[in-house]
């Protein structure tokens, strides 16, 4: 499933080529290009207006780069951008679409309002990702930064969708942890973490709502594999052809009194492949299996 990514019209493009080593003085054209991704962005809010950033390939560093204030695209063409040796932080304010980029450092949507569209389309993140308005992506990789484990946070104004995206990965400090506090879909997306005290996927605010298809979700550690029991009552939560893979005994699934509908769910112990537990006392299911499913089930 391809999603459809929607692209902001912009009228300035400014080019950015970290190659250039020859001395002029820079505005963004082709001829004179920004040497610095912070540089162009600096100009860019300097407009006032929307904007597209277009990389040359490269690898691109800063020490920090200034929010992002106004429509922005990026076009990446494959470049990379560490930002303070991964500690560093890309804020974008406004409507964004990014593509083909790899960021080394932590990524963050500060706009809460959903008529604010912002969209990620083959992009890497080695750190966090923070969103918390209308947020999309497809075919992208979020990753710990091989220091520390990412944390995926979904704030509760948040409408996110991540369509057929790697988030985590099984090499030590690469893994994820997810947290929603909003609306959260996940389509087509395998999802790895490694985390003895925390679940891999879990809604933690009253409202919040989570909705998985075609997902792949492993839990090396013993903290579980998703937990909807923080959402509360109020919005439905579905589940349908997901596979919940946990180490050990824990809960593949636990939901407390949130409403979710399950279809071909399959949750197993990774140790020796047997069935695993999701638990609930306002499951409704078609179809089960292997798994065990404890509390009301309305079929």
């Amino acid at each position: 499933m391809r999603q459809f990514i929607i692209s902001i019209a912009t009228t300035t493009t400014l080019y950015v080529d970290v190659s250039r080593t020859d001395t002029y003085t820079a505005n963004g054209t082709i001829q004179y290009p920004y040497k610095t991704i912070s540089d162009a962005v600096t100009a860019g809010n300097a407009l006032a207006v929307a904007f597209t950033l277009s990389l040359a390939p490269g690898a691109y560093t800063d020490a920090s780069v200034a929010t992002i204030a106004y429509p922005c695209v990026i076009q990446g063409n494959g470049a990379s951008y560490n930002i303070n040796s991964g500690g560093g932080t890309l804020t974008l304010s406004s409507a964004f679409t990014i593509y083909d980029l790899t960021l080394t450092g932590n990524f963050v949507q500060s706009n809460t309002s959903l008529a604010v569209f912002a969209t990620l389309s083959s992009v890497n993140i080695y750190g966090n990702l923070t969103t918390s308005g209308n947020f999309s992506t497809d075919n992208c990789h979020v990753f710990g930064n091989t220091v520390t484990n990412s944390t995926i946070t979904i704030n509760s104004t948040a409408f996110a969708v991540f369509t057929n995206d790697v988030l985590g990965t099984t090499t030590a400090n690469m893994y994820v942890k997810i947290v929603n506090s909003g609306y959260a879909l996940f389509l087509n997306t395998e999802i790895f973490a490694n985390d003895n005290a925390n679940y891999a996927l879990a809604s933690t605010t009253a409202g919040a709502s989570v909705t998985l298809s075609g997902v792949l979700l492993t839990q090396a550690g013993t903290g579980g594999g998703i937990n909807i029991t923080g959402s509360g009552t109020t919005n439905a939560n579905e589940i349908v052809n997901v596979q919940s893979v946990v180490n050990g005994t824990t809960n593949a699934i636990t939901c407390g009194a949130a409403p979710i509908y399950l279809d071909i769910v399959k949750g197993f112990n990774s140790n020796n492949g047997n069935p695993v537990v999701a638990t609930g006392s306002n499951i409704l299911t078609s179809y089960v299996g292997p798994l065990t499913a404890i509390g009301p089930v309305t079929t």
